[in-house]
């Protein structure tokens, strides 16, 4: 090491690191960060909407952005009414119930919770199929999502998503139901 300080030592160690950034999860509107990161190489994002914000928060002179490929291998499913899935998340886990009441008598639903947290609350839904298998992806005609990554892989997949974030009940019911009638 000889004649450098530990503060020139940790100055070259980071020039040598390459940095990826790689996107997960859907980024608010309103992210700010008291600084701008200056040393990202590389930013990995979902959409045009997250590069925007990731441009807006980091210093991208030289940054490359790559934008991830997303989409689902759907599984065929089977069945006489229109089908629908509700992409769980904890933290709307109520709201998707009420959803999922509302529109239990003139679809076929099926929720996919979210895999980190426990569906049972879900199982007090009769008639709505549950997925548990993390690699089962129904096709289905429409989905409902608050806010998930989920989401935007079946929007990649070719299916039409509703994103229900800051809509009420009766909304989302006329929504989906408007929905419905096109895919008819």
């Amino acid at each position: 090491m000889g004649h450098f300080s530990s503060k020139k030592w940790v100055k070259i160690r980071q020039k040598q690191q390459y940095i990826v950034l790689i996107q997960h999860g859907i980024l608010p509107d309103t992210l700010h960060l008291h600084y701008k990161l200056k040393n990202i190489n590389e930013i990995y994002y979902y959409n045009e909407k997250s590069k925007a914000i990731f441009k807006e928060i980091f210093d991208c002179k030289d940054v490359k952005f790559k934008k991830f490929v997303l989409s689902l291998n759907l599984s065929d499913i089977k069945s006489d009414k229109k089908t629908i899935l509700i992409i769980g998340q904890p933290h709307s886990i109520d709201m998707e119930i009420n959803i999922a009441k509302s529109l239990i008598d003139d679809y076929e639903l099926y929720i996919k919770p979210h895999p980190l947290y426990s569906n049972k609350k879900y199982k007090s839904i009769k008639g709505v199929k549950i997925i548990t298998d993390r690699n089962f992806y129904p096709r289905v005609d429409l989905a409902l999502c608050y806010e998930s990554t989920l989401g935007l892989e079946y929007e990649a997949s070719g299916i039409n998503v509703i994103w229900w974030k800051g809509l009420d009940i009766k909304n989302i019911f006329n929504v989906v139901n408007r929905e419905g009638a096109k895919n008819a």
